[in-house]
């Protein structure tokens, strides 16, 4: 069972108040590259009904527009799945929702944004909260608002705190490459905006391109490829090379190469190799005229971590 037309995620169970606060993407922010889906459905519902996995049973293929809503209704006496065609940039499917049998199943699927300045409103419910991002930027707070400005108009679900929050806070949590956290706070309630861009695809894309024209390459590139592929395990054997040919290419040596190279070894679980790049960087931290001592007992704590 195959849910198609399902864009790359850029935006999901996002939240907040009925206010008219201004929200900046800047415009270098990556938009998500997913193509407009064939149907411009809201919602759809796939029925699974009894006796469907002995009669061999599968629905025909559905689309649903970013930002809809799919319930899947198994009626049958066995657990089925629903899989997107569509995947990230990972190349794994954006959802694959096991569903139990006799029980009904509802995904809010994955919605876009591009990069912009937008006026930004919520509408809080006990149960759900909406969040709005509307393209009119000329409003006083929510007077006036109207719906047909809309840009983007998703759900979340609002979860109880423990400790009280006095003030209305909007905060950013778990800050990665990839994405955020935007949490809104208030009184006893929290709810998270889940962001995600395709920084990492990017990033790639700008990698293979420079590796075209090797020769304009200097260090510092290789050390930073490197280390972004350490950092999103990626290809560590690639990335190897690619700080070999960083403290190669370097004149002179710089202790943070060899750190690096000592780390990727590390996780590559080449110790003696990882013990020699390591003692290297200790090295030449020492032979500085003011070693740095933190950089020092980082190697160390590394060296006596593989023994």
């Amino acid at each position: 069972m195959v849910l198609t037309g399902v864009g790359r995620v850029a935006m999901v169970a996002a939240t907040g108040l009925l206010l008219g606060a201004a929200l900046s993407i800047p415009s270098e922010a990556p938009r998500a590259s997913a193509s407009r889906p064939t149907s411009d459905r809201v919602s759809t519902t796939i029925v699974i009904p009894l006796g469907g996995a002995a009669s061999g049973f599968s629905p025909q293929d559905v689309s649903v527009e970013r930002g809809g809503q799919l319930t899947v209704v198994n009626d049958d006496n066995m657990t089925h799945s629903v899989t997107s065609e569509a995947v990230g940039t990972q190349g794994d499917p954006l959802f694959d929702v096991v569903v139990p049998s006799h029980a009904t199943t509802t995904l809010v699927l994955p919605a876009s944004l591009g990069a912009g300045e937008y006026a930004f409103y919520t509408i809080p419910n006990q149960d759900e909260w909406s969040i709005i991002l509307s393209k009119n930027l000329k409003l006083w707070g929510a007077y006036g608002y109207k719906p047909d400005a809309d840009e983007l108009r998703v759900t979340a679900k609002p979860s109880a705190l423990v400790d009280p929050v006095e003030s209305f806070t909007i905060a950013f949590d778990n800050l990665k490459d990839d994405g955020a956290t935007i949490v809104l706070k208030w009184d006893k309630t929290r709810v998270p905006v889940e962001l995600t861009t395709n920084t990492v695809e990017k990033v790639n894309q700008e990698i293979a391109t420079a590796l075209k024209d090797p020769k304009s390459l200097e260090p510092i590139f290789y050390y930073q490829a490197a280390s972004f592929y350490y950092d999103h395990n990626k290809d560590l054997a690639q990335a190897a090379k690619w700080v070999d040919q960083a403290i190669e290419k370097q004149q002179p040596a710089r202790y943070f190469l060899y750190y690096k190279k000592a780390q990727i070894e590390a996780k590559l679980g080449h110790k003696d190799n990882a013990k020699a790049a390591a003692q290297k960087s200790i090295e030449i931290l020492k032979a500085g005229a003011t070693p740095d001592e933190t950089a020092i007992r980082n190697s160390q704590l590394l060296i006596d971590s593989l023994k």
